[in-house]
């Protein structure tokens, strides 16, 4: 199980956030943020804001304000750069779920590969699942995409082993086992 730290998660959320209108009006799908930072997306911005609104009563009243600022800043750009967030949408689910695809492919190859990959291939998912989200709040969720997340999911469900959950047990309540199934798997 991995530990959430706070800290590092909001100072990611924050950079992510202040780099966000240029993102959106750029070409790539992965922003680069540096060498100490994952790559901006979307997805990566809606998981993190989630995910630190879900535990805020673990959060300090500074950081409390911190998250709904950046909440504030999010909803500005996605009203700002409409168009442009909507097919980066589109986008990232495709790329996230072609990356989900190799690494089933990997799987089919070598099941100890699966097991030391899933936390990885679970991220990418619960994040496929917060632009999903978006995507139907903002009425961008085509049927076309709707196919290959549900194909996407069979092929996962094929290689999945029922365990405990897989993140910070703070998250739990906010992922459950009946939706976000994938973070309930052995992953040792």
């Amino acid at each position: 199980m991995s530990e959430l730290n706070i800290d590092q998660e909001l100072r990611i959320l924050k950079t992510m956030t202040e780099n966000l209108t240029t993102y959106l009006y750029g070409d790539e799908v992965y922003g680069n943020l540096g060498k100490n930072f994952p790559q901006l997306t979307i997805g990566a911005v809606l998981m993190r804001l989630y995910r630190l609104e879900t535990i805020a009563d673990d959060l300090s009243p500074s950081q409390q304000n911190d998250v709904h600022e950046l909440r504030q800043k999010l909803e500005a750009a996605r009203y700002e750069w409409q168009n442009h967030y909507k097919e980066k949408i589109k986008r990232e689910i495709i790329a996230r779920l072609n990356t989900i695809s190799w690494f089933l492919d990997d799987c089919a190859d070598s099941p100890a590969s699966c097991t030391s990959g899933w936390p990885s291939a679970a991220e990418k998912r619960t994040i496929v699942a917060h632009l999903v989200d978006e995507a139907k709040n903002l009425d961008a969720y085509e049927l076309e995409l709707r196919a290959q997340v549900s194909d996407a999911d069979t092929r996962f469900r094929g290689f999945y082993k029922k365990g405990p959950f897989i993140w910070d047990e703070r998250l739990q309540v906010a992922y459950s086992s009946a939706e976000f199934w994938w973070l309930y798997s052995q992953t040792n």
